[in-house]
């Protein structure tokens, strides 16, 4: 899970708001060194608070430290699945399918006890590799059962390969060479790049 500063701060913000509370008096309700400069610092996304004012804040929101740093778990799962479909260019979605299988991913991610547990503990690798799992299940499911078109045949393949490729990062983070993953990896996108290019040839068939 990726925390962005301006986003943390936003929410700190949110807090403050809520509560009523000047910079001056927020602060002083997080501990002694606090001001209002420091305040103002974590609100603009200039720099985090440490980890005691943290857990300080968050109790302040009524809210668990994880959704302070990194937001919800919906709005996490909402913003991985759409940087899933950007950074998968080959896969090729409708606005309304990519809305649709958007909300089947929060939905049935939600209801997933391993997901919840890694989000709260905040296993960033494990929760990642799951999401990417319910991504990959939930495209299958589309594609399998509403486009047995040649383009869709073909865009079924490259999403494997995305999901394949993706399956594959765990090796790389616990000692497999690197330079045997790159390859790999390289080979995986040269075989989605060349399907790509049958979309031209089976078109519109």
């Amino acid at each position: 899970m990726n925390n962005s500063p301006k986003e943390v701060g936003l929410r700190i913000r949110s807090i403050r708001k809520k509560l009523g509370l000047s910079m001056t008096e927020f602060a002083k309700r997080i501990d002694d060194k606090s001001k209002s400069g420091t305040v103002s610092n974590w609100e603009t996304g200039k720099n985090l608070p440490n980890n005691e004012r943290l857990k300080k804040i968050a109790e302040l929101g009524e809210i668990e430290i994880n959704e302070l740093i990194y937001g919800s778990l919906e709005n996490y799962l909402i913003n991985t699945t759409k940087k899933y479909f950007e950074h998968s260019k080959d896969i090729e979605l409708q606005i309304e399918s990519a809305e649709k299988i958007t909300n089947e991913v929060v939905q049935q991610s939600m209801k997933n006890p391993l997901i919840n547990t890694f989000y709260e503990d905040g296993n960033q690798k494990m929760l990642d590799s799951s999401v990417n799992e319910e991504i990959g299940k939930a495209l299958t499911r589309h594609f399998s059962k509403s486009d047995f078109t040649n383009k869709g045949f073909i865009v079924f393949i490259q999403m494997q390969l995305e999901k394949l490729k993706n399956e594959n990062k765990p090796y790389l983070e616990n000692g497999v060479n690197s330079e045997l993953y790159k390859e790999i990896t390289d080979i995986i996108d040269n075989s989605s790049k060349e399907i790509n290019k049958l979309k031209g040839k089976y078109d519109n068939n």
